[in-house]
């Protein structure tokens, strides 16, 4: 069985990973946001790592996989799954997950001297240093606002969509493309696992209003014994 899973925020929630703008999320601070954007982080780069990507990347490696990561690392030992994250966590690969795609990358910093994606780590008072270099102009390997993501992982991932067997999208409002045109443009084998209506609910061929930890053994156990 060929499957895609395309996850969002609300996987990770349960593991103590706020959402985007929920809770005590520094993003509600519109400048910091404004400051954030790719023609504008260069000049901010402590601030940026003192007041939002430092403490965001503390939280995300305290955090322990969810139910829902297991259940899919899980699952994926059995069947062909690709895993498109629009999370910038590694709780996927923590729980044994490999073929993930993170489309929005991932809160590994990065060095903007020489270019090499490393495991710097962030302490306070500024932007922590490159391993390899040493220089303190590191970024967080993610896309941020005003950059392009992946063309070619996005064509990968767009071949997957159309010849697997199903979608499942878990924890996503699929307000954000083009990951939710991965799941829109092959709708039809495609189930939603989230607390909120999506807009594609009436077209999918399943839609759980749930906590996902809470469904996704139903989930995909179903479509084992669908085989």
């Amino acid at each position: 069985m060929k499957v895609l899973v395309v996850t969002g925020a609300g996987v990770s929630a349960n593991a103590g990973i706020p959402t985007y703008r929920d809770g005590g999320s520094s993003w509600k601070d519109v400048e910091l946001e404004r400051k954030s954007h790719a023609s504008h982080y260069g000049m901010h780069l402590d601030e940026l790592w003192d007041r939002h990507w430092g403490p965001v990347q503390k939280v995300m490696n305290s955090a322990s996989p969810t139910h829902t990561h297991t259940a899919i690392a899980k699952f994926q030992q059995e069947h062909e799954v690709i895993v498109a994250t629009q999370n910038i966590d590694h709780l996927h690969e923590d729980a044994g997950t490999d073929n993930v795609a993170h489309v929005h990358g991932s809160m590994i910093a990065k060095c903007m001297r020489c270019k090499k994606a490393n495991v710097s780590r962030w302490i306070g008072n500024g932007a922590p240093v490159c391993n390899e270099c040493g220089s303190f102009k590191t970024r967080p390997n993610v896309v941020l606002f005003g950059e392009q993501l992946n063309a070619k992982m996005m064509r990968g991932l767009q071949n997957w969509a159309s010849q697997c067997d199903h979608i499942i999208s878990v924890g996503t409002s699929l307000n954000v493309f083009p990951a939710a045109g991965l799941v829109m443009d092959n709708i039809d084998k495609a189930i939603i696992i989230n607390k909120e209506p999506t807009a594609f609910d009436k077209w999918a061929r399943a839609v759980y209003h749930s906590d996902c930890d809470e469904v996704i053994d139903e989930v995909l156990g179903g479509l084992s014994e669908d085989l």
